[in-house]
């Protein structure tokens, strides 16, 4: 693959070279983990390296601990709460996604280039309709088998998200000069509550 592009062949932006001296240098690490976790490097608006390596961590974070939920029980057990709950992150994920039209879907707290303040759908009462989805599924597979291992892994998650959605709304505040009166408004992840 040529420098300067990304897995798909897609040309990358001057803004991911990190400038030491005269030489412009490509952060490996950096272009690792979003090959890992299936990003392009464009999806980074105004980001502090901090802000960056904050993002990775929490995702990283967040996908081992969706993984422990996953792997840690039974996946196939009879049960309508879990079930039920399961279903309503699925729907909520769906609504969230038509309201965006999945055209910036993004794994990390990050701000598009180029993206627009989303108010509609669900995001008219809470912020974060994905991580509360994320939530409501791990509440959900936690309900289907509860095992120590599901139970910490669900109880882990919660500061997991909380501190994506903090570095989400550093950069949705700065980037957007409506959002702190959207903010305002809404509430984070739990309607009417958080």
């Amino acid at each position: 693959m040529p420098d300067g592009f990304d897995i798909e062949g897609r040309g990358i932006h001057a803004d991911l070279r990190t400038t030491i001296g005269n030489r412009v240098t490509t952060d490996a690490t950096q272009r690792s983990l979003s090959y890992c976790l299936g990003l392009t490097f464009s999806t980074f608006g105004t980001m502090t390296q901090s802000q960056k390596l904050r993002a990775y961590l929490w995702t990283g974070l967040q996908y081992a601990l969706l993984a422990a939920l996953v792997l840690g029980g039974k996946t196939f057990v009879f049960s309508i709460p879990g079930w039920t709950l399961i279903g309503a992150a699925v729907g909520l994920t769906g609504w969230a996604l038509i309201a965006f039209q999945a055209t910036r879907l993004n794994i990390t707290p990050v701000v598009a280039k180029g993206g627009t303040h989303i108010v509609s759908g669900p995001y008219r009462v809470i912020r974060h309709p994905m991580y509360a989805s994320v939530l409501l599924a791990a509440i959900g597979a936690v309900w289907l088998d509860p095992t120590w291992i599901r139970a910490v892994a669900g109880v882990l998650l919660v500061p997991t998200i909380v501190g994506k959605a903090h570095i989400e709304e550093e950069l949705l505040r700065t980037s957007y000069p409506s959002y702190a009166e959207y903010a305002a408004k809404t509430k984070r992840i739990i309607p009417g509550v958080w």
